[in-house]
């Protein structure tokens, strides 16, 4: 299914890895740009992780599910769980101090990590041009997880607009914005 939804390999994905593709329309025309990971554990290799567009989210959601028809099960986790992204040269530290392990994922990779007795999916894949994560939190952990990265003098909050600045000066394009 995947291979008919977005011009990336999806198929030849191995455990752990992650993609940066573009989702195409019947026409083969570009719909948005999203992440497609492959979960790491060994056990879950029937799974893929999606990072979707947060202002696009319902229609590409839509798209992957009349595409999938009967053949597959699109399952959002959007309304139960936060994407916190950690960007820059101390983001490698900051993280693996949370999630030890974290540093030792390359660029654009994925794994889950026990923390306080929730999953949290950490990908190594900010799309600013910088060293970062994205990290996929659970309810219970959110709130948490939020307050320990703000404790730490080396993070600070930021807003969207300003991962766009280092996203144009790297030059990766977001769709709706930069490409379409």
């Amino acid at each position: 299914i995947t291979e008919r939804l977005v011009c990336g390999d999806i198929a030849g994905l191995k455990a752990g890895q992650l993609r940066y593709t573009l989702l195409l329309n019947e026409g083969g025309g570009i719909v948005d740009d999203l992440m497609v990971g492959r979960a790491h554990a060994p056990d879950r290799q029937h799974l893929l992780y999606l990072v979707v567009n947060a202002s696009t989210k319902d229609g590409d959601y839509a798209r992957l599910a009349d595409a999938a028809g009967e053949e597959a099960e699109v399952v959002r986790l959007d309304a139960d769980r936060a994407l916190l992204a950690v960007q820059g040269p101390e983001a490698a530290a900051v993280v693996d101090g949370l999630l030890p392990g974290a540093a030792e994922l390359s660029f654009m990779q994925l794994r889950a990590f026990d923390l306080e007795g929730g999953r949290v999916v950490a990908s190594r894949s900010g799309y600013t041009g910088e060293d970062g994560f994205e990290l996929l939190v659970p309810p219970p952990l959110i709130s948490r997880l939020w307050d320990v990265l703000l404790a730490d003098p080396r993070v600070k909050p930021i807003g969207l607009g300003a991962r766009d600045s280092l996203r144009l000066e790297a030059g990766l394009p977001l769709y709706g914005h930069d490409l379409d």
